[in-house]
Order: structure tokens, then C-alpha cells, then sequence
């Protein structure tokens, strides 16, 4: 149950680029545009993701979960609204912030969750690799969604689809009788927490790198 959530949830991860691109780009005829409120998009998930996940592990994945999923989901459809009524990119923009930082932290969750589920270290490492077979999974068929939402539809569907596949996927996580019962445990790291270990900073530096590479990618092959 929880991992058949998180799949459903990560659908989204590489979708939702593809539709808001092109549904920005529709609104406002300007690949700049798109790709502005793309970028924000980003910026809002690379913010709200770390500090959501620090909420995780004071209050519990159900609650984070059930509270954050509506208000993200609630986020497309508003996104979606002002692109069809032509607002101004300035608004379009802000609300890509918003939607980006409510999306629930489905991946971090999925693999915590992984310790608590299987004891033996092999079995856990067979499971950590299934996850990540269900990560690559998401990016392959999250964009194969959203194109056939677009050319059956419209990009503003496929956001909404995409919207739809992160509510409906974080909400079957977090009802999971695992997720529900997983409580954080209380430490000490100060306002900065793990950002103090060299090691952490590294691995943020090739994520920061990897993530501007495929963005640059995506945005020109579109």
C-alpha cells in the first residue's frame, strides 16, 4: 500500500514539468515565460520539501500528508485557473512557488519508511532498490501521462492529471497503516540540522547540478 502511494504520487514528478511548460507557454506565448514559472515551480519544491520534511519528523507522515496534499492539489487547479484567464505572469509565477512547496515529500517518506518495514540489511537493500526502480518508473511514464492528456485534451488537463496522481497517490500513502503508525525520532541539529555536514553539502551540490542539467535538457528539447 505504501509504496503502490508513492508511485502513483511520483507519476507527477516528471509530468507536471511537461504540462505546466506547455500550458504557460499556450497562455502566454512565450517559451521565457514557461519557462520562468517552470523554474519557480522548482525553487518551491526545493524550499518546501526540506522543511516539510523537518515537520515529518516532529508531527508524523499522516498528518503533513493529509493536510498538504489537498492544499498542493488545490494549487494546480488555481494555476490552472489563472492561465486560462490570462493572468499576469507575476501571479502565475508566485502560485508555481506555492504548489511547489505544498507538494508532500512522498520520495524522503518512502525511503524512511523502508527501515521501519524490513529489519534484515539485505532485504532492506532489495527494497530501497525496488524504490528506485519505482523513482525511474515515475519518469518514464509520468511525461507518457502528460502527453497523452495533452494531445487528447489540453496541457491545463494534464496539470490537473498530474494534480489528481499527487493527491490521489500521497493520500493512499499516508493511509497506509505503515505510514500511519512511523514516528520521527527527536534531535538536536539546530535551524540548519544536516547542511552542517560537508558530506551533505556535497551531495546537495551534485543534485543542484544533475537537476540543472535535466531541467536545460527538458526545456530545450520542448
Amino acid at each position: 500500500m505504501p509504496l503502490l502511494g508513492a508511485t502513483v504520487g511520483r507519476l507527477q514528478y516528471a509530468g507536471s514539468a511537461l504540462a505546466i511548460l506547455l500550458m504557460i507557454q499556450g497562455a502566454t506565448g512565450s517559451f521565457a515565460s514557461a519557462g520562468l514559472v517552470q523554474a519557480c515551480y522548482s525553487v518551491g519544491a526545493a524550499a518546501g520539501l526540506p522543511a516539510l520534511g523537518r515537520l515529518v519528523d516532529r508531527v508524523g507522515q499522516t498528518r503533513v500528508f493529509a493536510i498538504f496534499a489537498p492544499v498542493c492539489a488545490a494549487g494546480f487547479v488555481a494555476l490552472v485557473a489563472l492561465a486560462e484567464s490570462g493572468a499576469p505572469v507575476a501571479q502565475l509565477a508566485a502560485v508555481s512557488v506555492l504548489v511547489g512547496a505544498a507538494e508532500p515529500p512522498l520520495g524522503t517518506s518512502m525511503r524512511t519508511l523502508w527501515a521501519d518495514l524490513i529489519e534484515e540489511a539485505k532485504l532492506r537493500e532489495s527494497a530501497l532498490a525496488l524504490d528506485a526502480v519505482s523513482v525511474e518508473l515515475a519518469f518514464i511514464v509520468g511525461p507518457l501521462i502528460s502527453a497523452a492528456a495533452i494531445g487528447l485534451a489540453s496541457p491545463a488537463v494534464a496539470v490537473l492529471v498530474n494534480g489528481g496522481l499527487m493527491a490521489l497517490g500521497s493520500l493512499l500513502y499516508a493511509a497506509s497503516a505503515a505510514s500511519r503508525a512511523w514516528r520521527g525520532s527527536s534531535h538536536e541539529l539546530g535551524l540548519f540540522g544536516p547542511l552542517r555536514s560537508p558530506g551533505v553539502l556535497v551531495l546537495m551540490g551534485m543534485g543542484l547540478g544533475f537537476g540543472t542539467c535535466v531541467g536545460a535538457v527538458e526545456l530545450g528539447i520542448t
